[in-house]
């Protein structure tokens, strides 16, 4: 069984660094500046997603994560997201690990204190720009990942598709003065407590982004929550979910 560690030892010398002119159109729908202190833009990736980065919580971030952050909006390869119907939110397949489940986090406050906020149509949203404006931890909403065929070693046999893995994670957290330095990736998931394959879907995410920053997974800890409760696990170690004779990434 291969873990991430593994996988990502055999990826970090071999990705190209990624421009738009090698990597295919851009299809932005629009650009809006919100603040100083967060940047806007809205892509259309089969449907319209909102990225927000905070601007001065990211230059205190890791190096690679930083740049990889502010590259997205100008290198986004959107191409691929109207492509590919792989999705890491349809991967329903078990990830061989239990979370830790709590309902005493602070990510829970934050969420149970952003119902509150109603300036947007979506929860999703409103929950997003409350973190942002209100969590001193909170990085980025809505970041884009993607991971392609050439990306890692043996990916169509690791994923059973030579289609690209896409997703967007909701909230990515990152707090320089706690004694892990984890960069946390969360999933927004109302009715937490009932969902199967959530940790499936942030594990993923860890995944790209480490792929994606050269950062070792090791460094990342996942983790879905509601304004109830919350699962936390930590990703190094874990194995790949077996995609073999899965049929799910088209329905």
């Amino acid at each position: 069984m291969s873990t991430p560690r593994s996988l990502l030892r055999r990826v970090s010398n071999r990705l190209p660094r990624f421009r738009v002119p090698t990597s295919g159109r851009r299809c932005i729908f629009k650009f809006v500046t919100s603040s100083a202190e967060i940047r806007i833009i809205s892509f259309k990736h089969q449907w319209f997603y909102r990225y927000r980065l905070h601007c001065t919580r990211s230059r205190c971030s890791p190096d690679p994560l930083h740049a990889f952050l502010e590259s997205l909006f100008e290198h986004c390869p959107n191409h691929i997201f109207e492509a590919s119907a792989f999705r890491c939110s349809r991967c329903k397949l078990p990830l061989g690990t239990l979370p830790s489940h709590t309902t005493d986090h602070e990510i829970i406050t934050l969420a149970r204190t952003s119902l509150g906020y109603t300036n947007f149509k979506s929860a999703h949203e409103n929950l997003q720009k409350y973190f942002l404006d209100h969590d001193t931890g909170t990085l980025a909403a809505e970041v884009p990942l993607w991971m392609e065929q050439g990306d890692v070693p043996g990916y169509e046999q690791h994923f059973a598709t030579a289609e690209s893995l896409t997703g967007h994670i909701d909230i990515l957290r990152f707090n320089p003065v706690r004694e892990s330095g984890a960069i946390e990736v969360w999933d927004y998931k109302p009715g937490a407590r009932k969902e199967r394959f959530a940790a499936t879907q942030v594990f993923l995410y860890a995944y790209m982004l480490s792929v994606r920053t050269g950062i070792p997974i090791g460094r990342f800890s996942c983790g879905y929550f509601d304004e109830e409760d919350a699962y936390t696990f930590e990703p190094a170690g874990v194995g790949m979910p077996d995609f073999g004779g899965w049929s799910g990434k088209r329905g």
